[in-house]
Formats: structure tokens, sequence, C-alpha cells
């Protein structure tokens, strides 16, 4: 079996592709390389040019926004399972799933409270902008 030619690979960016898919489905860099018939030199050269880069964030961000949307659609459910549980026969059960809804509850009020104070920043600073020599964050 002949070995790839990897400086043809790298001039003509053949790899990029399978590179960016191994890349964005978690796998590490040798791994990608390896996916993409490159040595590990070419896809840190690959990784440094703006254009791979933003390719990069691009498809892992699509990536993120697909799994936060599924792990959306099953939020209700696991609320019911929890709210279930509270009515479990089994007393550590029903102790457990009381704990954790309350430290969801804690969290949900304090994120409230984080925006609002965010909210507030946010205006003082625009409502300072106009003024001279005073910029926003």
């Amino acid at each position: 079996m002949k070995a790839p030619d990897t400086k043809r690979q790298e001039r003509t960016g053949a790899g990029k592709p399978e590179a960016l898919a191994a890349l964005i489905g978690g796998a590490t860099r040798a791994e990608a390389a390896t996916a993409a018939g490159v040595c590990v030199r070419t896809l840190e050269r690959w990784l440094a040019e703006p254009g791979f880069k933003a390719e990069l964030t691009a498809g892992r961000r699509l990536a993120y926004d697909a799994a936060l949307a599924t792990l959306k659609g099953v939020t209700g459910r696991a609320v019911e399972t929890l709210a279930g549980l509270l009515n479990s026969r089994n007393e550590s059960e029903r102790r457990h799933a009381a704990a954790v809804i309350l430290s969801y509850a804690f969290r949900a009020h304090e994120l409230g409270e984080l925006e609002a104070r965010l909210e507030a920043l946010e205006k003082a600073a625009a409502e300072l902008t106009p003024q001279a020599g005073i910029r926003p964050f």
C-alpha cells in the first residue's frame, strides 16, 4: 500500500473536510490528522489558517446548537420524571428528587438575578457612552 502524499494534500487542501469533520466530532488532533490522511504538523498548519479555523468554529457551533436543541426537547420529560419521583414510596428517592429540584430552582433564581444586574449594567454603560472619553466595556 502506497503512503499518502501529505505534501500534495497540504498544498491542495485534500483531507481538510475529513479533518474538520473529525475535529467537530470530538477527535483529537492526532485522530483528525489520521482521518484526513495527513501528519499532525499539516493539521497544525491548517489550524493556523483563519479560514480553516473559522470553518471549525462554525461547525462546532452548529454541532453544539443541535445538541442543545435535543437537550431542550427532553427537558420537560426530565422535569416530569423528577416531579414524579416526589411521590415515590422510597424516602431516599423522594429526598433526592426534592434536593435536585430545589438546587435547580435556586440556580434558575440566581441566573435571573444575574441577568437583571447585567442588563442594568449594560443600560448604565450605554448611557455613559455618549460622554466624551468614556467607552463601554
